[in-house]
């Protein structure tokens, strides 16, 4: 099983927590990376497009499968997407 080196995080127009995103990778169960939440509008608060993780597995890999554990709070949305280099900015 492949393990990434790093985590950071993905903001287009801001930045969330940097140093939270090492959380998502440290296989704690007991910690992990969440980003903002907006009440009352399912785009954070209709002032972003999304943010998310950009993890670095240290060397080029081939994927065949991405598995993504959530927490029990109910209600995302998910776009995995893969690069070799630092992603565009989400669209809707």
């Amino acid at each position: 099983m492949l393990k990434p080196v790093s985590a950071n995080t993905f903001d287009p127009v801001s930045t969330d927590d940097p140093g939270g995103a090492r959380y998502a990778i440290d296989d704690s169960p007991s910690t992990f990376w969440h980003t903002d939440y907006y009440l009352g509008h399912s785009v954070f608060g209709n002032l972003k497009t999304g943010t998310g993780l950009i993890l670095d597995m240290g060397k080029e890999v081939r994927l065949s499968q991405v598995m993504i554990q959530f927490g029990t709070i109910c209600c995302t949305h998910v776009r995995s997407r893969s690069a070799t280099a630092t992603p565009r900015p989400l669209r809707p």
